[in-house]
């Protein structure tokens, strides 16, 4: 869903005519967010509906994108100020090229069952002692989908901390219906997490289960960020720093239980319960954006060894901590 700016125009026309007063609208700093449908974004959206970016000052312009793959381009070309997203070897290389990029804050964390970011999905027939039984880990055959590296990176930490050679296992891409479908009739050993909620919640096919293994393997891994392209980072610091404080009320009211109108939206159009949807647990969600350096030392470590990034890229690269630092201290 884009938030057009038209639609905006008359929004804020439609107040100045009823009040008459507040503040002025033409002074609003214009700032572009892209995102993708997923419930991770709702902190955006609520900050969107109930004025939190306005009240900051800031006329905050709500852009989608259907994958991460799609929102790195407009972000590293100047298009767009503000990206809702996780890590990739992309951004990196980027940065390496001179893009004006930078990661600012955290969002999501995993959490046991909450949410199936990370969730390994598995037959037990073929597991029937459980995913520690590592002789029926040799042959298994384990989809991988979507465009980003999570799912890669997830498997290879799992597979590396078990002592289980990558060459044992048979990996596919397939797409999360064609995964599911394929596990329900055994054509497929394991998947992971597919988006949808209902899995959280009894609705997985009778002959798959699922499992948290790779909370118990990482904790509460960060796994998606705040970008900030040129315009904020070379520009007035108060500007990140004031669409930060917005976005960090907005958490705090959303992990309370606060409910944005986008949840039923996406619902809608990702056919997905909206009931679910909604009581989905928050606490994965950051209140405070801090960033945990030790996880993105190890997205960095993964990236660097399968060669996706050149050796030597370093964390003062990647991340600016002036804007979440002054942000957190008026909140």
């Amino acid at each position: 869903m884009v938030i057009t700016r038209r639609k905006l125009l008359s929004g804020i026309s439609g107040s100045l005519l009823l009040s008459g007063c507040g503040r002025d609208r033409k002074r609003e700093k214009q700032i572009r967010v892209l995102v993708t449908p997923r419930v991770t974004a709702a902190v955006a959206y609520l900050a969107h509906e109930k004025g939190l970016f306005r009240d900051e000052g800031l006329d905050v312009q709500l852009e989608e994108r259907q994958t991460q793959v799609d929102i790195l381009p407009p972000i590293v070309a100047g298009q767009a100020d503000v990206a809702l997203t996780g890590f990739s070897s992309g951004l990196c290389n980027a940065i390496s090229r001179g893009a004006k990029i930078r990661i600012v804050a955290a969002r999501d964390e995993l959490k046991p069952g909450c949410s199936d970011q990370s969730a390994l999905y598995y037959r037990p027939a073929r597991f029937p002692n459980g995913l520690e039984d590592l002789h029926a880990w040799r042959g298994s055959r384990i989809a991988l989908q979507g465009e980003t590296e999570m799912v890669a990176f997830y498997l290879d930490q799992l597979l590396a901390a078990k002592g289980i050679a990558p060459s044992s296992v048979e990996i596919v891409r397939l797409r999360v219906e064609e995964a599911v479908a394929a596990a329900s009739t055994g054509n497929l050993d394991m998947f992971f997490g597919s988006g949808r909620p209902e899995y959280l919640k009894g609705g997985l096919p009778k002959n798959v289960a699922r499992s948290d293994i790779m909370v118990e393997l990482l904790g509460d891994f960060q796994y998606t960020y705040i970008l900030f392209g040129g315009k904020l980072l070379d520009g007035d610091p108060g500007t990140g720093t004031a669409f930060l404080r917005g976005y960090f009320r907005a958490a705090r009211r959303f992990v309370a239980g606060e409910t944005p109108r986008f949840l039923d939206d996406l619902a809608a159009r990702m056919h997905l319960n909206p009931d679910l949807v909604k009581s989905e647990c928050r606490s994965n969600i950051s209140t405070t954006g801090e960033l945990r350096m030790e996880n993105m030392s190890r997205w960095l470590g993964w990236a660097i060894e399968k060669q996706h990034i050149q050796p030597g890229f370093t964390m003062d690269q990647l991340v600016d901590l002036r804007f979440q630092h002054a942000a957190v201290q008026n909140l």
